[in-house]
């Protein structure tokens, strides 16, 4: 069992170590060496004055379109398309005495909400009554 351990070195002993290379460095010859060129002194840096720069702000051309205005145009668009679609519901109420949610749904292509708010606002200007609630209701005349 103690043939298994291998053998600590005795510290008195010195344990020899690789030996330095003796050439010294004067030992190259000169003329291997490229000569150093000799260059002018860098003259020290100057700071660079910070001129602030006038900021022009463009001005708005006075033709512009107003946006107000072009707002004013989308919307009135939106109410003409609208009334086109109130008198649509309003002409099928009329030839078939008649028409459920549904109905304007596929008529006008809307929504359920806006097929409701549409017999609604038709309901207010006493063009057509609602018949029942819920499931099953409709509008006629």
């Amino acid at each position: 069992m103690l043939d298994d351990i291998a053998p600590q070195p005795d510290p008195s002993q010195e344990v020899p170590t690789e030996t330095p290379i003796e050439a010294p460095i004067s030992a190259v010859p000169e003329t291997a060496l490229p000569p150093v060129p000799q260059s002018e002194p860098v003259p020290e840096a100057q700071p660079v004055p910070v001129v602030p720069t006038p900021v022009s702000i463009p001005s708005v051309p006075t033709n512009t379109f107003d946006l107000s205005q072009q707002r004013a145009k989308a919307r009135a668009r939106i109410q003409s398309r609208k009334q086109e679609k109130l008198e649509k519901i309003l002409a099928e109420v009329q030839k078939k005495k008649k028409i459920t949610n549904d109905q304007v749904q596929f008529l006008v292509r809307v929504s359920h909400a806006t097929a409701t708010r549409y017999l609604s606002e038709l309901e207010k200007q006493g063009k057509v009554r609602q018949v029942g609630t819920k499931k099953g209701s409709f509008y006629q005349i």
